[in-house]
């Protein structure tokens, strides 16, 4: 296996090279027919006319065989809370976020802001593209500013190292 270096380095001397082997050890549902198209400077192409579908690559297809092994670790510097979700709560999580966007009727090609901190329910919200609209990713300066530790030394009930994924309740 390279170094880090080492693979830093190919990918600037050999990148159609580089990202060819690196493309090929994930899911295409389209193959792509070109790795890089640069016909059109300073414009470049990317895995021309291929599709990937970015949520199944990352969660879904880990599910079979890696169910129960940590997926997301989230761990804020600000707050001191960590959590982690396992491929099967990550896969639950973004289904529940599939939920919500199905009742505010969000259809294919809609766009929608996410405007979250960097927090795991971002990723969840972000994850959803696969199925639904377009997302826009939102950053503010406000969104980035420190947050004041609180004086109390109570845990909040979303700092457990392990989260049960909510489940909606029929009503």
């Amino acid at each position: 296996m390279p170094t880090y270096r080492e693979a830093y380095h190919r990918s600037i001397e050999e990148p159609e090279a580089f990202w060819a082997e690196q493309a090929r050890r994930i899911h295409w549902q389209t193959p792509f027919r070109q790795v890089l198209d640069r016909s059109k400077p300073p414009f470049a192409h990317w895995f021309v006319d291929g599709r990937t579908d970015l949520c199944h690559n990352a969660a879904d297809r880990h599910l079979a065989s890696r169910a129960q092994q940590d997926a997301l670790v989230y761990v804020s510097t600000e707050t001191g809370i960590e959590r982690r979700y396992t491929y099967a709560e990550l896969h639950a999580e973004v289904n529940c976020m599939a939920a919500v966007m199905r009742s505010l009727h969000v259809q294919r090609g809609d766009r929608v802001l996410v405007y979250l901190p960097m927090i795991p329910e971002a990723l969840f919200a972000m994850s959803r593209a696969r199925a639904s609209a377009r997302f826009i990713r939102s950053c503010s300066a406000g969104s980035r500013r420190p947050i004041s530790r609180r004086a109390s030394t109570t845990p909040s009930p979303r700092s457990s190292s392990r989260r049960t994924p909510a489940r909606a309740e029929a009503g």
